[in-house]
This record gives C-alpha cells, structure tokens and sequence, in this order.
C-alpha cells in the first residue's frame, strides 16, 4: 500500500513537471534597470552596459536579441544579469538606429527537470543620434560624505570628461588643500572662474584664461569681501557666474547659508542661501556693484544665470530667512538649523527675471510658471540660443534635494514642462552642450554617489530618456557641478594650483588638530612655516601641537622662534614659562611670567606660576601672596583658591584653608583637588563629620581611582563607629589598587574587631 501511495505521488509530480514544462505560458516581466526605454544616445558614446533584475522568476540565464529597422536581427546570450555589446558591435548596432529605433528583448531561461524553458521577458527601445555632443564636460569628483569631504578636501578632484572615452575621466586639478567649489565658464570656452578659499578668505573668485595648462596663480583672485568691506557683513561669495563675454561675474554677496552636514550618505549635506544681493564685478574697471531689482535686503537673491547675451539676469529669489538664537556667525550649526532638517520649516524660491542693462539693473518681475506655484524653483538654465529655460523644482530649499526635478520652458515664461530625462532620485546641476543639442545632468539614480547622465533636446524643446556616462567617476566618488566646456577635446590637459599661501596650510593645520590628525597637521604648519617662517602664528601652533605630541624640546623651539618674531602674547609667555619650569629654568620660567602680568595683569595662572616658584625656594609666604593675587586678578579662577587652601592646610589652619577650598569648589565643583581638600579641611572638625563624608563621596565620584581618598573615608566612617561602610569602603580601596598591602592587613584586623 505505501509503496504504490510513493509511485502515485512520483507520477504526480512528474505530470506537474511535464504540464509546468510543455504547457505555453506567458513569461513574466523582468526589469530593465539600464538603458532607459527610449533612451537616444549621442553617435560617440562607448558600448553601454546593459542591466536587469529577474531575481522573482529564478531565471539563470537569458539571451538578448536586437531588432533593428529593415528586420536585421542580431542575439547575444548571457549567463549574468547583465550585457555589454563589444566595440565593433555596438559600433554596428549605433549605425543601424542612426535616428531609428531598435527594439531589443531579454527574455530569462531556467531549466525545471532537464528541460529549459523561457520564464520571463522584456523589451525596450533605443536609437542613436546624429547630433554629436562635441564637447567634453567639467566636474568635480568628491568622497562621500560631504563632512568627510570638508574635512579632506584635499582628496577632491576636478576633472574632465570626454564622453566619447571608455576610461575614467582624467582628474586634471587635484591636492589642493582648500575649498574649490561653483565653476562657470565663458561662452566662447576661453574664461573659467570658480570659487576658492584664498588667504582665508571665503569671498575668494578665481578667473583665468583657458589654456592646455593653466597656472592658477593669486594675481587671478579677486574677492567679493571686497564690496562695502567695511560694513562688518561677511561674505562667502556663492554660485558665482561668468557673463557670456566675460566683462563681468555676479555673485550672492553679504549671505548667509543653511549649509550643515546630515547623517545620510545619500543626502550628507543641505544647503541653500538664507539671505544674499546680487553683486557684479566689472573685469574692466575692477569695481563692484549691487545690481538694481536684486539687492533687496529683505530678500534672499541668489542663483544667477545670465542669458546668452547678456542682457538680463535670471535668479532665484525667496523673503529673507531668520534663524532663531542666532549667534551672528556665518557658519550655522545643525542645532541652528535644525527646524529645516527636520523638514519643521520650509523655504521656498520662485524665479525672477531682472535685466542687467549695463550694470543699471531694472525691476524684477516672476517668471510666469516658476513662481508662486507653491514649490521651490531654482538652478535656472539658459539653452546657447536663448529660447529655453530648464530648471529644478522640489517641494522645498535648494540643490541636493531627493525630490529635486528637471522642467523646461520657454525662456520668456508660460508652459512648463517635466522633462523625460527625470529619473527616481534627485536631478539636479545640469549644463546645455555648446550646440544646444544635450545637457548633462546630476542624478543619484542608481548610488549615493551622485553620477552624470545626458539627455537630447530637439528644436521643439523634448527630450529624451536619461543616458549614464558610466565611465566618468570611479565608484567611490559623486560626480557634481557638472558643465560643459566650449573647447576642443585636449584643450585643457593640466590646472596647477599656485595661489595656496601661508595662511591657507595654517588655517587647513588647525582644522587638522581639531580633528585629531597631528602627524598630518604638522606637515601643513611646516608648509605655511616654509611659505612664510615669519608668521608668527604658525610656530605657536605647531608647539602647542608639539607639545601635545609630547616633543618638549621642538615646542621650546617653536615658541621662541613665535616669540622671536611677536611677543605680545602673553597667553605664549605664559605656556613658554610653564614649559621652562618642567625643564626645571626656574629663572627664565619667572622671567616669562613676569612678562605675562606685564602684557595682561589679570592673567592669573601667572601669578600661580610665581607662587610655584616661590614655594621651589621654600618661600611659602611669598607663594601665599602671589596666590592670593591670582584670585585678585581673577576671582573667578578655582585653581588660585586651591593653592591658597593647600598652603593654609600644610600651616594647620583650617579655617581659612576650608574657606579657600569651598569657594575653589564653588567655582568649579569638578575640582577634584578643591573638594578633597575640602574634604580633609571638614574631617578635622568633630562637628562637620556628616559634611566631610558628603565631601569625600564627592572627591571619589570625580576620581574613582585616588586610592587616599577611599582610606581617608573609611578612617573617617570608623571614628563615627560605621565598622560596616568603613570595611566597604576600605574594600573599595583594594579593588583600585590590590597592591596596597597595608590597606588589606588593617581590613582584616577591622573585621576581626567587628
């Protein structure tokens, strides 16, 4: 009976097989992750890789067939969910679909008992153009994320891509120290400007001549800090850009920034303008200007982009942004910030248009269908022959934004369109080609480090499907302000930073410290000392850097070397005395901090550093007074008080040696020297036994690993007749420190009496 139950489930399941296998059924839909459907790729772009997904059907192999028009078929087959046609054959294959489409279906196989049937499929559709790009495309390569970018800045590159080239775009600006950010390019490809950090100076704009090699060099600075400096607004000097001729640049001026990392490597940073004017810089006549209609106040203008000839001046405009407890600084913190990340508060731009008129300006009037339409508009793009406009829209701020979608539109305003071009996950940074035929965008479509993609725009203003220029960026690095550059392929080969000064290490060495990374700092405070050995600044901090490096005898050399060239610090006077004092040059020490009461009487250490030295003489009197200066000088300095408790004890006047710790420990109650002291001041009077016990179990909280102070607890638990918390406590001792053989032999004596 069990036996013929085995061979009705055999014959069973073998039908199942058998009607699984040879019964016709529709195959599911895979998904095509990459081409796009419709895609249209320009006549000089490398073999694409093709990819799916077809993890629910189980298949383990497909083929792939390609129908072109005429009925030419040509089929590949891959065991991987991927397929890149090789060059002679994509070659072919661009050839057939010049301004044609070719339809190309990957279907799924997986065998099921020997037998192999299809289980899934899908097809899609691209052509090739006969529009070439024609030019190469400038953008810079960063790690992730934007935190550890600022803080390695060194590590970004600005490269140059050929988007006819299967390898990685060569990174013709690299190693630069300092902040190198927003980039535009003339018109006719012959000017570059971009925005750097130049002896500190965030407002800092480079502009230089295209050449195979360019020297970017200080006397190629200018610097928006420069326009009504004296007003005390800072500047940074944001999204700066070139006009089409040249003559000018116009810039956002007196801003301020919601510009704060965020723990998302997708979206590490958010960033957009709280407030800015419009100003112009005349390369003519060297002088800057607000522009007229957008140098509100009471408003944020920023993102300007000029038209083709440089005739009016789109830009992105918002009411001018508040920040509650707001510090005055330029720099926000996230805490400042935070109503915006946490999306509490939203920030929106419509776009303007306002006419440049020689630098004479005129009114700002909305563009119709990129303004007050609820949404932030922004990134305004002008196509070379003047007749679109494509910017991103998002619910809310500016640039990196998750929901971040490319439009179009004429550029005198009217139907907005969402351009075809869009994929999943931000579209932003996009730049037209010279000949107006593609753009070149950013997108996180497929990683968190962001890639570039074209599209083809014909005359009627409709684009085409996103293409991936894979090849550009390795995979650990986003490629972002993309632009297309109106030169020859080679016209550019080398960029050579030659403007980083002295400042620039130093102020990049002190970033480094903050970070912890003193090997690496040290190499930048030597470098500025080489560009400049008599800044002052740099050899003060590397000794204290070296100091902290334990390097004693390097620190003395530095500091003397500072105080060489600046001795009116007396914050260094005052390190360099405490250093000659662990040499044990008690005299040059006194020297120093006698120098330090000069330049600045209420420094009080000093006054602590000469009661030192008094007591080195056995001159307790004179270490007394000069104590009790330092809390003259400063009465707010602990350490002063602690000293002066310290000699009143060691004279047994505990009074006043009580009084002296108290108010050290009121001033900071994390003195742990203040409350012991306190505490053995308290211990010596039968009456404040309670107050010193407090006293003790304060010390031991703050030192859990001062041994003396869990004896002198427990001494004090025994004379109060607490046999039990003096035996805990003395056995807390030995926990610290097991080696203390006299604490072990008297606890045992204490349990014998208990």
């Amino acid at each position: 009976m069990i036996k013929k139950a085995l061979l009705l489930i055999v014959v069973l399941a073998l039908a199942a097989t058998l009607v699984y296998v040879f019964i016709p059924r529709s195959p599911e839909d895979l998904t095509v992750l990459y081409p796009y459907d419709g895609a249209v790729f320009p006549p000089e772009i490398p073999s694409p890789k093709i990819h799916w997904d077809d993890t629910v059907s189980g298949a383990a192999e497909w083929s792939l067939q390609f129908e072109f028009p005429g009925g030419e078929v040509m089929s590949f087959e891959s065991d991987e969910p991927s397929f890149r046609p090789g060059r002679d054959e994509w070659a072919s294959m661009k050839d057939r679909t010049l301004n044609k489409e070719a339809t190309v279906t990957v279907t799924g196989y997986r065998k099921i008992a020997g037998f192999t049937r299809a289980v899934s499929s899908k097809s899609f559709t691209f052509s090739t153009s006969s529009d070439e790009v024609g030019a190469p495309v400038f953008f810079r390569a960063v790690p992730l994320p934007f935190e550890f970018a600022v803080n390695n800045m060194e590590m970004i590159q600005w490269c140059l891509g050929d988007v006819a080239s299967e390898e990685t775009a060569p990174a013709i600006l690299e190693n630069m120290p300092v902040c190198g950010n927003c980039h535009s390019f003339t018109d006719d490809g012959a000017t570059l400007g971009m925005d750097v950090d130049y002896a500190n100076d965030k407002g800092s704009y480079m502009v230089a001549s295209i050449s195979e090699e360019i020297d970017l060099t200080n006397d190629k600075v200018i610097t928006w800090s420069d326009y009504e400096r004296d007003d005390g607004e800072l500047t940074f000097g944001l999204l700066t850009q070139l006009s089409p001729d040249g003559r000018y640049a116009v810039s956002t001026v007196k801003d301020r920034s919601v510009f704060v990392p965020v723990n998302d490597l997708y979206y590490s940073q958010l960033f957009f303008p709280l407030k800015g004017i419009l100003v112009y810089y005349d390369m003519l006549k060297k002088s800057y200007h607000a522009l007229p209609g957008a140098s509100d106040k009471d408003y944020v203008q920023s993102n300007p982009e000029w038209n083709p000839d440089g005739t009016d001046i789109v830009f992105a405009r918002s009411k001018a942004g508040v920040i509650d407890g707001d510090t005055g600084k330029v720099l926000l913190t996230p805490e400042q910030c935070e109503k915006y990340i946490t999306r509490k508060e939203l920030f929106k731009f419509d776009l303007y248009r306002v006419p440049f008129n020689d630098g004479k300006g005129g009114e700002a009037v909305p563009i119709e269908g990129a303004s007050g339409n609820g949404v932030s508009n922004y990134f305004p793009k002008y196509s070379p022959d003047g007749k679109w406009i494509v910017f991103c829209r998002s619910e809310s701020f500016m640039l990196l934004q998750p929901d971040s979608r490319l439009f179009i539109m004429p550029a005198e305003g009217g139907e907005v369109r969402e351009m075809n071009c869009n994929t999943n996950n931000m579209n932003s940074w996009h730049s037209w080609s010279p000949n107006g035929k593609w753009m070149v965008f950013s997108s996180k479509a497929y990683t968190p480090y962001t890639q570039l993609f074209l599209t083809h725009i014909d005359e009627n203003g409709n684009d085409s499907p996103p293409v991936l220029l894979e090849n550009f960026t390795p995979e650990d690095r986003a490629a972002n302000i993309p632009e297309f550059v109106n030169i020859p392929l080679g016209g550019i080969n080398k960029m050579n930073e030659k403007f980083i000064d002295y400042y620039s290490f130093y102020n990049k060495a002190g970033q480094m410290v903050d970070e912890g990374r003193l090997d690496e700092a040290e190499v930048f405070f030597r470098s500025s000392i080489e560009l400049k050995p008599d800044f002052a600044m740099s050899h003060k901090r590397l000794g204290y850097l070296l100091t902290r490096m334990n390097r004693r005898a390097e620190t003395e050399k530095e500091w003397q070397l500072a105080l060489d060239l600046d001795s009116s610090d007396h914050l260094l006077h005052l390190n360099y005395g405490t250093l000659l004092m662990e040499k044990g040059e008690v005299a040059k020490a006194e020297k120093e901090y006698r120098t330090t009461i000069k330049l600045e009487k209420t420094c009080a250490p000093a006054f602590v550093g000469l009661g030192i030295i008094c007591l080195s003489r056995d001159d307790k009197d004179g270490a007394l007074s000069q104590f009790k200066k330092s809390v003259i000088a400063d009465p707010g300095f602990d350490d002063g008080y602690f000293r002066i408790g310290t000699l009143y004890m060691d004279r047994g006047d505990m009074k006043n040696a009580e009084e002296a710790f108290r108010k050290a420990s009121e001033i900071n109650d994390r003195n742990f020297g203040a409350v012991f002291g306190l505490a053995r001041s308290l211990s010596r009077d039968d009456e404040k036994t309670d107050d010193a016990i407090a006293a003790y179990n304060r010390a031991i909280s703050l030192n859990p690993s001062e041994v003396q102070a869990y004896v002198e607890l427990g001494n004090l638990y025994i004379k109060n007749d607490d046999i039990a918390l003096a035996i805990e406590t003395f056995e807390r001792a030995l926990q610290v420190d097991p080696s203390k053989d006299y604490i072990r032999n008297f606890l045992s004596q204490l349990k014998q009496r208990r």
